[in-house]
């Protein structure tokens, strides 16, 4: 066999098996959104971040859509390298060895489609689970503020611990001269 017969051949096999080529991919890829899904699933259940409701300000919504992006984009993933590595059935009624070759070949053109598709939507749920975590961490509920009860020149007050300026403050009374201080749950 001369190098042109050698190519030739090896051109047929190609188109032969494009369909096989690029189901297999998908199958691939679909796992590994599907493992992805999962971890992201475990992440997001088993409470490892702050949860969603102690989150200040805004950042609670923005915490909530991002998940249900997230979601979206790996279950849409998941679906559409599952639909391109063949899992949904298909057939044709012509047998003719010309309609056959038509057939695989517009087979492997949705299924790459969609395959190209599955990548890119699970890159993005990847991206936001990122995304997430990093506004999860960043956006930590602050310090509670302490209630105490203090005793200043003889007189018990209770409320909430301030800071204005340098001094320490109860209800508008500078904490200079504090004989006792304890923190409470709340004031009776």
């Amino acid at each position: 066999m001369d190098e042109v017969e050698y190519w030739k051949a090896q051109v047929q096999t190609r188109n032969r098996e494009r369909l096989t080529t690029v189901t297999r991919a998908a199958t691939a890829w679909s796992g590994v959104f599907a493992g992805l899904l999962t971890l992201f699933a475990a992440v997001t259940f088993a409470g490892g971040l702050t949860p969603v409701d102690a989150l200040p300000g805004p950042w609670a919504g923005v915490v909530r859509t991002l998940t249900v992006l997230a979601l979206l984009a790996a279950l849409a993933s998941t679906v559409l390298t599952g639909r391109a590595s063949g899992a949904a059935l298909s057939t044709t009624n012509d047998s003719t060895w010309d309609g056959q070759r038509d057939w695989v070949a517009g087979q492997a053109a949705t299924a790459y489609a969609r395959l190209r598709l599955g990548r890119a939507l699970g890159l993005a749920a990847v991206g936001l689970v990122a995304l997430l975590t990093v506004v999860a961490v960043v956006a930590r509920p602050g310090a509670a503020v302490p209630t105490v009860v203090v005793v200043v020149d003889g007189t018990a007050r209770c409320g909430e611990l301030q800071r204005e300026g340098d001094a320490l403050t109860l209800g508008g009374t500078a904490l200079t001269r504090v004989s006792s201080l304890t923190v409470v749950d709340g004031c009776p």
